[in-house]
């Protein structure tokens, strides 16, 4: 039996795709420009980097996707990073985290990481284990603010060769340099490995300080989330030993890594240094910052960053019905919104959110004003039938903010 009507139908869901709202922080779009590389012969071929791996093009397919690597991608990246070695091997966060792992340490080593409850990411602690290292908690004494004591006197007890910090669910990023100066305290050779999945573009624009300033000895981290790339990842570092450890490993654990994400993600850095890629990430930090200001105006339970303002997600509580029929109302309108059963520090239930790519399609404060407006009218309802009026100011929100911003226009290159 053909599935073709199946077909027909998911792929015109594209449309209404386009008309939704999502405030996942996992999320981004990507600039029309970007998503062609997907829908091209590109995404057919081969690329092992093989030119520099072998001497010469075994996958001779792959001579162009080198050239937009190592002429475009690489230079880009090296520019954002303010990093000499940068790997673009990773074919996701997870993927970076494992070749990181895997290049810099041995099975019996042991790892420091955050657990889930403080806002790690769920799958740290069972790759980390599932590779033969031991993994080890870091404490917190509050969101995210570890303690530091607990800390110190951990790795003199257990001499990591590891502390990876991967935080998923976060109000402030972790400032590495207590924890770089506490390791060097205790004479030890432990490498820190930042993981800054949800921060790279907020790094990339100036908002938020490179974790290798701060002493992290390694960056790693996701391409898909503040920054509006394809779900791709990258690795970089300022130092030689290390990064040559890390291209072996990634060279044997992704050897293709996927060509039109290679593409994709050359055109997303290209567009993110010429295109207001820095105005784009104040803006994030701006519109979070408004959001959570009108949010609490409305007495929503919105928890407070522990050093300064947000930077990316905002978690809140809403005061009226179940979580059951906010999330059912939420879907009806096209609105995306995590979840979460229990957030970071005990807060409780909550939702989990970014504006990250309604910034991303040209957002301002003005228009997160509009956002929380109806969505506290949406909250308040107590039928599943939805005002005409409502609905309508949903849609004509949507429409505005339809096409992606901070990127070359489609008209440049006649899409």
């Amino acid at each position: 039996m053909s599935n073709i009507d199946y077909w027909k139908n998911m792929l015109l869901q594209d449309q209404d795709v386009k008309g939704a709202l999502s405030l996942v922080p996992s999320e981004n779009i990507l600039s029309p420009m970007a998503k062609l590389p997907y829908a091209m012969d590109y995404q057919a071929r081969y690329f092992l980097d093989d030119q520099r791996l072998f001497g010469y093009w075994c996958f001779p397919n792959g001579a162009r996707i080198g050239e937009v690597e190592h002429e475009i991608l690489l230079p880009g990246l090296r520019k954002l990073t303010g990093c000499e070695y940068v790997n673009v091997r990773p074919i996701s966060g997870l993927s970076a985290m494992t070749i990181g792992i895997a290049a810099l340490t041995e099975p019996g080593d042991t790892i420091f990481s955050i657990s889930p409850g403080d806002g790690g990411h769920a799958s740290t602690g069972f790759v980390i284990e599932k590779m033969g290292r031991r993994q080890i908690d870091i404490k917190f004494c509050s969101v995210d603010t570890i303690d530091l004591a607990s800390f110190e006197e951990a790795i003199v007890k257990y001499r990591p060769r590891m502390i990876y910090l991967d935080q998923s669910t976060f109000l402030s990023p972790i400032d590495c340099k207590p924890l770089k100066e506490a390791i060097t305290r205790a004479g030890l050779d432990s490498l820190l490995l930042y993981d800054a999945s949800h921060t790279n573009g907020l790094i990339f624009g100036g908002c938020v300080k490179n974790p290798l300033v701060q002493g992290a000895d390694l960056w790693c981290g996701s391409t898909h989330k503040t920054f509006p790339g394809p779900q791709k990842g990258i690795i970089c570092t300022r130092n030689p030993d290390l990064y040559k450890r890390i291209e072996k490993a990634a060279d044997h654990l992704v050897s293709h890594h996927h060509s039109a994400s290679v593409v994709s993600l050359a055109v997303t850095v290209d567009e993110f240094i010429n295109c207001g890629g820095s105005e784009y990430a104040n803006q994030v930090v701006a519109n979070v910052n408004e959001f959570s200001r009108l949010l609490k105006q409305l007495d929503y339970r919105v928890p407070a960053p522990a050093e300064g303002a947000h930077v990316h997600q905002v978690w809140f509580d809403v005061p009226h019905g179940s979580a059951e029929m906010n999330n059912k109302k939420l879907s009806s309108v096209g609105i995306a919104a995590n979840w979460v059963g229990g957030l970071p520090g005990q807060q409780g239930p909550g939702y989990r959110v970014s504006l990250a790519e309604l910034t991303r399609r040209s957002a301002d404060e003005h228009d997160v004003a509009t956002l929380v407006r109806l969505l506290d009218q949406l909250f308040r309802l107590e039928s599943d039938v939805l005002p005409h009026t409502l609905l309508e100011a949903l849609s004509a929100l949507s429409w505005k903010l339809r096409q992606p911003a901070y990127c070359y226009h489609p008209s440049r290159i006649d899409l």
